[in-house]
């Protein structure tokens, strides 16, 4: 229950409402509790293990009650404690309960193994002396495992008191990617100003087996701050060392102009990133705001090497005479240092006045199923026409690069692969956000979601998803959400945002920032990917934890986390900003395990073949042509068993069925241990997906055959049903996309 490998005792006492654990260990069971639980309605009267209901690796316990009574017409009731880390959790994730006078229910409980065939384990409880239907007839009812829901409260957190002139920690949240290839993302949380010399400061939080940890953790700071880290985030792998790297913008960086801007380039490695950047560069002139945005763009030309894209809102076309046009640059990653060239590879300009081109920038993930990365770009003040203010283009990547073999040598609105609007009469900001969403609804495109922040019918702060196909996505929004505001008119949602696959059922997800003013109730909100739209009301909302005084403006900043604690679901992080009081600002950054609980760390990665310890980073290339290597921790909930690892792998598009699919299955070896399969007979320069799953040994007494499907999660991921798989599906970049190439 507490993944270390040894099996724990129930033991249920009736009579006094109580069940008591006692953990396994190398020597044996201990005779020394570890926890006691009670509920009324003779609880304990019968105990059992439910399998891993939730899919998060650790066993849980089924604990039943026949003479509960949550209501007068309830008689009999079962209780389901999810392992974690900490042996077992204090209260319970679910209880059940049953209509019927002297049912007792709950008199008989068990897990019933796997019936579906998911990965989660079911449920069995009975009632044998229910009498609807006929005098002690009796009852069974069975529930389907699933994913835990996601907390509501934090399940980690960074605060940062007393700084009177602490402005904005938290007003930047985002996924630093995997910077030290262990398997495990790490977090950045950024401070715009934090002191009275102006310097400002982002933190990187490293992820581990336990999660993130606060003294973990490395600083970058700049003097001037020039508002460093007002964006920042993962920058793929623009090296192929296998290592992600990292990007951060300030945009008022004014050392050689005011208000020029720079931005920042830091190397991963097996130590993570240093405090000293690998590659800066600076805007061409005075106001142009280099950085306000800065990105990863992907893969754009396909040759295994992350691209970054950076925004300069502040650039004045037609030699500097039509102030605020706004421009993008791209820059393409390579294997020859710097890695990245101090010339832009590929620009977008504007001509309109005060358009702002470059607000917002990010990958779009593979919106045509082409194979190669799309990026995006915002306009949120304005466009080239009039009816329709804020746009967002889309320009496609080619193996050539984004200028299409020189036939469009700079990018711009007429020559955009596509131009979306919120369809909507009237300057509402669109496009003050943008970037992928992920694979929604598991048709192998990756989907595309933009904010838009101007007030319009009683709303402040819309968000759009546009849902891709092979001829890319539509113009208009296929769903859209508005904040309601209360009396005070303070709600201002502008931030929104991938989530990843936080549930683990193979969509992407969407998180939205519900930032209320200062207010206290503020809040964040998760929408859930499926085969259908987005609901119209949020899945799940998530808030500010409530023993912190001073801590509001909860949902300022909102970003997918990635999986900081390896057990294959995404995570998210939410920053907080608050007023000023007599002991200074407070404000932090908050993070929710996806699943729902901290679980045991699978780990799926992608790795070299002739160097094993060496990671692949999401579209990278491997050193032989037609192989690459998986890397899964095996686990089973029952402790130290022999478990098997199945893989698949199939190119982008096609289904893990096809025909030009791979499919294979490891020898036994015991928990505990890491295994590592090569993936052979793969087509070269081919881009692949791939899926994990641990096989049990058969006719375990948990009655499961095997775990849930893994993937990397950073971003959402194919479903192990449907057997699909979107390319690109992280705002910064996907987690499960291998390109080969020949070796040198």
């Amino acid at each position: 229950m507490n993944g270390d490998g040894f099996s724990e005792i129930v033991v249920g006492a009736p009579i006094s409402d109580t069940i008591f654990i006692y953990p396994g260990s190398s020597l044996g069971l201990s005779s020394t509790l570890v926890l006691t639980a009670t509920q009324p309605g003779a609880f304990g009267q019968a105990v059992g293990t439910a399998g891993d209901v939730n899919g998060d690796g650790l066993s849980d316990i089924l604990i039943g009650a026949p003479d509960f009574a949550a209501a007068a017409e309830d008689i009999g009731g079962a209780f389901l404690y999810l392992g974690t880390l900490d042996i077992l959790a204090r209260d319970p994730e679910e209880t059940f309960v049953i209509s019927g006078t002297g049912s007792a229910f709950g008199s008989v409980v068990n897990t019933a193994g796997d019936l579906n065939g998911d990965g989660f384990a079911d449920l069995v409880i009975g009632a044998p002396t229910f009498a609807n239907v006929g005098a002690n007839r009796g009852l069974v009812r069975l529930y389907y495992g699933s994913a835990a829901e996601v907390s509501e409260r934090p399940d980690w957190s960074d605060v940062r008191l007393g700084q009177s002139l602490a402005r904005f920690y938290g007003r930047m949240v985002a996924t630093a990617g995997d910077l030290n290839g262990d398997g495990y993302d790490e977090v950045a949380i950024s401070t715009a100003r934090s002191d009275q010399t102006n310097a400002s400061s982002v933190r990187v939080f490293y992820g581990s087996d336990t999660g993130l940890q606060n003294d973990i953790l490395t600083t970058l700071a700049i003097t001037p701050g020039g508002t460093f880290g007002s964006d920042m985030g993962t920058a793929g792998d623009i090296n192929g060392d296998g290592y992600d790297d990292f990007i951060v913008g300030a945009p008022t960086f004014s050392e050689v102009g005011a208000n020029r801007g720079r931005v920042f380039v830091y190397l991963g490695s097996p130590d993570g990133i240093t405090q000293v950047p690998h590659w800066t560069t600076d805007g061409e002139n005075n106001g142009d705001r280099f950085g306000t945005a800065a990105s990863t763009a992907g893969d754009v030309n396909g040759d295994g090497y992350a691209d970054i894209i950076i925004g300069a809102p502040g650039v004045s076309g037609e030699a500097g005479t039509v102030p605020n046009t706004g421009k993008v640059y791209v820059y393409y990653g390579s294997p020859t240092p710097p890695y990245l060239s101090d010339t832009p590879d590929w620009t977008i300009a504007s001509a309109v006045e005060q358009a702002e081109l470059g607000f917002a920038v990010g990958t779009a993930g593979d919106v045509n199923g082409d194979g190669l990365s799309d990026i995006i770009v915002g306009l949120p003040f304005s466009s080239e026409e009039t009816i329709l203010p804020g746009e967002a283009w889309i320009f496609y990547g080619f193996a050539t690069g984004l200028d299409k073999a020189g036939t469009r040598p700079v990018g711009t609105r007429n020559n955009a692969d596509h131009r979306l609007t919120s369809g909507i009469d009237e300057n509402n900001e669109f496009g003050w956000t943008v970037g992928t969403a992920g694979d929604i609804n598991g048709d192998s495109f990756a989907d595309i979601i933009v904010s838009a922040v101007f007030e319009r019918d009683g709303k402040k702060g819309q968000h759009h998803v546009f849902y891709s196909s092979a001829q890319g996505p539509g113009t208009t929004p296929d769903w859209t959400f508005n904040a309601p505001i209360d009396a005070s008119g303070r709600i201002k949602n502008r931030y929104s945002s991938t989530a990843g696959d936080v549930n683990g059922d193979g969509y992407a997800d969407v998180i939205v920032g519900k930032r209320k003013g200062f207010d206290i109730d503020s809040s964040a909100f998760l929408f859930f990917g499926g085969p259908d739209n987005l609901a119209a009301e949020p899945d799940r909302e998530l808030l500010a934890s409530p023993d912190i005084v001073g801590i509001t403006g909860f949902g300022l900043s909102v970003s997918t986390a990635g999986d900081v604690n390896g057990d294959g679901f995404a995570d998210v992080v939410v920053g907080s900003s608050g007023p000023i009081f007599s002991f200074g600002r407070r404000e932090r950054g908050d993070v929710f395990y996806g699943g729902g609980t901290l679980g045991a760390a699978v780990r799926p990665q992608q790795r070299q073949v002739l160097d094993p310890a060496t990671p692949v980073a999401l579209l990278g290339a491997t050193d032989v042509l037609t192989s690459f290597r998986l890397s899964a921790i095996a686990r089973m909930p029952l402790g130290t068993e022999q478990v098997r690892l199945e893989w698949q792998a199939a190119p982008l598009g096609s289904d893990f069925t096809a025909p030009d699919a791979v499919t294979d299955v490891t020898d036994s070896i015991t928990t505990g241990q890491v295994l590592t399969p090569t993936v052979s007979t793969i087509l070269p320069g081919e881009r692949y997906a791939w899926r994990v799953r641990l096989l049990y040994p058969a006719g375990n007494r948990l009655g499961q055959s095997a775990s849930r499907w893994y993937h990397a999660v950073r971003q959402a991921r194919q479903s192990g049903i449907l057997a699909r798989v979107s390319v690109l599906v992280f705002p910064t970049k996907p987690l499960w996309l291998i390109c080969s190439q020949p070796v040198p």
